[in-house]
């Protein structure tokens, strides 16, 4: 048994798409036909595997549809052989005609949501500019990261004038974005939910924190386990596979909800808790940079740490910091210790690093035994809590007590203890 789908769902679909995909503000009737085509290629495609049916439009010719179409349509107009959008149009009122249909019709949300953000299709309709545009400075991140790789591992002028030119290239496509009028910004923040699949080589092998460790002990803040684990700079010191779709994801976030219209003010709320929060973490991650260099230089053939601080910086930096230049990073490390400590975004991390100890001495989990440690290490450094202090002495006569103590708080504070 056949499913129809009404025409007018395709059409306004595919005037959202042109809105918010395309450089352009209109179609050719004839690309219509290869459109709907299109349509029912891919969402046959979906829903047969699904469900076994086939979908199929109804038996009326394509032209008197798009004549019926427009007549009832006051956001688009005909004119030489082209469908044109009035300039007053917006997006959202296209989708809510679609999803209008949807819900009158009683049509699943596959047949809309299936082919939303298809390239495949938006490339019958000429509307693949936002997409395109997207993937340049996404084949740029990946390069960039791969510099910072490159020149951590091998410090030489070459790969530090590479790294630099590469950086030049995402100042400037950062500029571009925050110029892009609102309807374009929207589309490229949607357009980093297309990409989304292709950065799922970012993982663990393990959990830097035990599950098992965190779920038995009593936590000093509310804070959700999940948030500390998709952290990109977490990823950056456990984690494996390209760090560039999170981040550029992450930068585009940033720019789009500094400029989206926020009548309210709710956004600017949400933008300014996330940025003091982003601020809190960057102090900290920069002081663990700091304790990465300086226990590298007793320990400069550990080729795995290099490789983490080369991700880590690289997570951390942007073209209006340049972390990798030295004097910049001196800087900032200073900068860090003039700071403010601890925060809460900061003292979050106490239920995380009180895991970690627990995991090294109960759970003998020594798996990325150097980072967990410097990542405790740095946690003291910065907010001098005495009460993680405390608690690390609960652990005085299990075995390594000394060796690690004496790693995260110094010898003679271990003592003091």
């Amino acid at each position: 048994m056949a499913v129809e789908v009404p025409y007018g769902l395709v059409f306004y679909v595919m005037f959202s798409q042109l809105v918010k995909y395309g450089s352009k503000k209109y179609i050719r009737i004839d690309d219509i036909d290869n459109y709907v085509n299109k349509y029912l290629e891919l969402i046959n495609k979906a829903y047969k595997e699904d469900t076994g049916k086939e979908v199929t439009f109804s038996e009326s010719d394509l032209s008197s549809e798009i004549d019926a179409f427009l007549d009832n349509c006051i956001l688009l107009y005909k004119k030489n052989g082209c469908i044109y959008i009035k300039d007053d149009a917006d997006v959202s009122e296209f989708e809510q005609a679609a999803t209008l249909i949807s819900f009158l019709g009683e049509i699943p949300s596959v047949f809309k949501n299936t082919i939303d953000y298809s390239y495949e299709l938006l490339k019958t309709i000429g509307a693949t500019y936002i997409h395109d545009e997207y993937r340049k400075f996404l084949k740029n991140e990946l390069k960039l990261e791969k510099a910072y790789y490159n020149y951590v591992m091998n410090p030489t002028k070459e790969n530090k004038d590479a790294l630099r030119a590469l950086m030049i290239v995402k100042f400037s496509s950062l500029e571009l974005l925050k110029q892009l009028p609102e309807n374009d910004m929207n589309a490229v923040y949607m357009t980093t939910m297309d990409f989304k699949g292709e950065g799922m080589d970012l993982k663990y092998d393990e959990l830097p924190i035990d599950l098992d460790a965190w779920d038995s002990l009593p936590h000093i803040v509310d804070y959700d386990v999940e948030i500390f684990l998709e952290g990109l700079h977490q990823y950056a010191i456990f984690g494996k596979g390209n760090l560039g779709y999170k981040k550029l994801e992450s930068d585009v976030d940033s720019l789009y909800e500094s400029q989206a219209d926020d009548p309210f003010g709710l956004l600017k709320t949400l933008f300014d808790g996330k940025e003091e929060y982003n601020k809190g973490r960057k102090i900290f991650y920069i002081r663990y940079l700091d304790n990465i260099d300086k226990y590298l230089e007793n320990h400069e053939d550990n080729k795995e740490l290099l490789a983490v601080k080369a991700r880590l910086m690289y997570s951390l930096d942007d073209p209006y910091t340049c972390l990798f230049e030295q004097k910049n990073f001196d800087k900032a490390v200073r900068d860090t210790k003039l700071m403010r400590s601890r925060t809460p975004e900061i003292l979050k991390l106490n239920d995380a690093v009180r895991t970690m100890a627990a995991s090294l001495f109960f759970y003998h989990d020594s798996e990325r035994l150097t980072e967990k440690l410097l990542l405790m290490k740095t946690y003291y450094d910065v907010t001098k809590d005495e009460e993680f202090a405390d608690i690390f002495t609960t652990f005085r006569r299990m075995p390594n007590y000394k060796e690690y103590g004496e790693f995260i708080f110094g010898k003679n504070k271990l003592l003091s203890l």
